[in-house]
């Protein structure tokens, strides 16, 4: 299954963007609108983040809930640093002493696409930090608001363009949870996948309850007719499938 870094679960808000299918919307109007909120919870087993994929431009408001009986910090850094948290006009990506039951908030902008991080790089250290990466992408780029529903797929656009990445924004307008998958047109419960910093990588989103959304990222290399489904028990049969095709 998809790590849980690549996937973004928002349980939230709509994710801005600078190009949104459907509907216009510019990067500058974005930045200067409400952040939207990045719900991370902070426990024993590590980082667990709503959402892993982000755009460029667009602020954020990092809620950080400490489910841990231990006290915890959070910092936003590059990938693969160590507790180098990212700085702007003085300003420092991070919240510190945030104990147990707490909640701390952290807005940021990214100002430039890339690999980035979420962390609690602890002092001690044979205690190893808690890590959790995410991606950034440019402002620009396209993304495809999808609906479940109970029980049905309706994406935003049935035609998308092999060699650029798209983020899929879905979301669960039904009562019951469902997971949307990216797959070829004829396959039953065989997710798309690829190979990113050494892991498998699957276009999927699992788990997504009734009002919550999830972001995939992905970027179709070759045309060809694909659907989107859900294969929770009973749901694909019950026809939630959406197909479309990605042209040259």
């Amino acid at each position: 299954m998809v790590p849980k870094w690549f996937i973004g679960i928002i349980g939230v808000t709509a994710i801005g963007l600078g190009v949104t299918i459907g509907s216009a919307a510019t990067s500058e109007a974005l930045a200067k609108g409400t952040p939207t909120d990045v719900a991370v919870e902070l426990g024993a087993e590590g980082l667990t983040p709503s959402r892993t994929a982000l755009v460029a431009g667009q602020p954020y408001r990092f809620v950080v809930t400490n489910t841990d009986a231990a006290t915890h910090s959070f910092i936003l850094e590059p990938a693969d640093a160590s507790n180098t948290p990212l700085t702007m006009e003085n300003k420092q990506a991070e919240a510190d002493g945030i104990a147990t039951g707490q909640t701390a908030s952290v807005e940021w902008t990214f100002s430039e696409p890339g690999d980035y991080q979420m962390a609690d790089d602890r002092a001690a250290k044979s205690e190893p930090g808690l890590v959790s990466q995410f991606v950034v992408v440019p402002a620009d780029t396209p993304t495809l608001t999808v609906q479940l529903g109970d029980f049905s797929v309706t994406p935003g656009s049935t035609e998308l363009q092999a060699g650029k990445p798209y983020l899929f924004e879905v979301t669960n307008t039904g009562a019951a949870t469902h997971e949307f998958v990216v797959e070829p047109a004829t396959a039953v419960d065989e997710p798309l996948t690829k190979v990113a910093n050494g892991a498998k990588v699957e276009a999927e989103a699992e788990d997504i309850a009734p009002g919550q959304t999830k972001v995939v990222l992905w970027t179709f290399p070759t045309p060809g007719d694909y659907q989107m489904a859900c294969h929770v028990p009973g749901h694909f049969e019950a026809g939630m499938k959406a197909m479309f095709k990605v042209v040259p």
